[in-house]
């Protein structure tokens, strides 16, 4: 059991677990089946681990390696090569959006519970072994237009992360995970399809183990 279980807040402070999505018919059920047999498929082969049992954790984690040498603002660095923890998203704990696109109320939801995902992902990192030699961690995240990278970055700021320039790679591999994507909106969070472009530009950002700690520890 994680170690922030007793840090986790109570009672009305806490924010409300991400509702399941709704299938409204039997072709919706079945779309939801297809994707989540994939995703379970797919985290096996990659080795993504789920670290926490907390109903509003967004966060999954898998062990990478640095594909550079990386440099973080605090000092941190490692070389290429060197293990690195990262992030994915728990598609089916992610809050949906409401009808008419995200508003105020499913920004605040989602921070509170990216708040709690990361407090729970540094007591993992600290409480577990396997990830003591784990210097930095990593985010892909993926966005629908170059115009949004500057949304990505100051919301990235907020929680301790930073962008770091890359050449952002566009390949078969990256098609096929961009078709990946849509099909896990189509079955999670459908009212986000009408704001989801096919192809979506990358940005990397990371954080060092002792900043995440330091914040969130």
């Amino acid at each position: 059991m994680s170690l922030a279980v007793a840090n986790r807040p109570a009672g009305p402070e806490a924010p409300l677990p991400p509702r399941e999505p709704q299938a409204a018919s039997l072709s919706d059920r079945a779309w939801v089946t297809v994707v989540t047999a994939t995703d379970a498929v797919l985290r096996r082969i990659y080795g993504v681990q789920t670290f926490s049992d907390h109903p509003a954790c967004l966060l999954r984690i898998a062990r990478g390696t640095a594909p550079h040498r990386i440099t973080l603002r605090d000092g941190t660095a490692v070389a290429a090569g060197a293990p690195i923890a990262m992030l994915h998203f728990w598609n089916e704990h992610l809050p949906h959006f409401p009808p008419d696109g995200p508003d105020l109320a499913w920004a605040r939801l989602f921070r509170e519970c990216m708040v709690i995902s990361l407090q729970e992902l540094s007591h993992h990192l600290q409480a577990t072994p396997a990830w003591y030699d784990v210097r930095i961690i990593h985010a892909c995240v993926n966005f629908g237009s170059r115009r949004r990278r500057w949304q990505i970055q100051r919301a990235a700021a907020r929680f301790g992360f930073e962008l770091l320039p890359t050449e952002v790679p566009c390949g078969l591999h990256e098609w096929g995970e961009n078709m990946l994507i849509w099909a896990f909106v189509r079955a999670f969070n459908p009212p986000a399809l009408r704001r989801h472009a096919l192809w979506r530009d990358r940005t990397g950002l990371w954080i060092s183990k002792a900043s995440l700690i330091s914040r969130y520890g």
